[in-house]
């Protein structure tokens, strides 16, 4: 071979490395760009969730009470949603202070002392719309019945 065919020989052999490295080059910055598109849906499937999962913290909220409504209002909607099965005292307590519940009066009984007070009172009484389902769980009296599917 003469150092002219030489020349050529690596000149092509040069030219075709640039053609591979160019094809791969391709290739990556398609698989890039599918990542970088995969990535913007997983932030936007993201959001959703986050924004959906808010949307339903805010409606499960408790609703606060006017300041001046009787114990026995803020027992019935900490009740509403528990079912025929009840909440026991502790959760009860729980939602009727989440519920935005303080005593008045010159008593200084605490929140937690009134509220089992009320529970087991308003449970004896006819139309209180407040019924001790078992041994320290309450529900609102009227609570549509919970059925306990078994699966097949």
């Amino acid at each position: 071979m003469t150092t002219r065919d030489e020349t050529e020989a690596r000149r092509r052999w040069a030219n075709d490395q640039i053609a591979s490295l160019k094809l791969q080059r391709r290739g990556i910055d398609e698989a890039i760009n599918r990542y970088e598109d995969f990535v913007a849906l997983l932030v936007q499937s993201s959001a959703a969730l986050r924004d959906a999962a808010d949307d339903r913290d805010k409606a499960a909220a408790p609703k606060k009470l006017k300041a001046n409504s009787p114990l026995v209002d803020y027992l019935r909607a900490a009740l509403a949603d528990c079912g025929q099965t009840g909440l026991p005292v502790p959760d009860v307590i729980e939602r009727v202070i989440d519920l935005g519940y303080k005593p008045g009066g010159k008593s200084k009984t605490s929140p937690k002392t009134a509220i089992r007070s009320e529970l087991a009172r308003r449970s004896k009484l006819t139309g209180s719309g407040i019924v001790r389902v078992d041994r320290g769980r309450y529900a609102a009296a009227g609570q549509p019945r919970q059925l306990d599917l078994v699966d097949q």
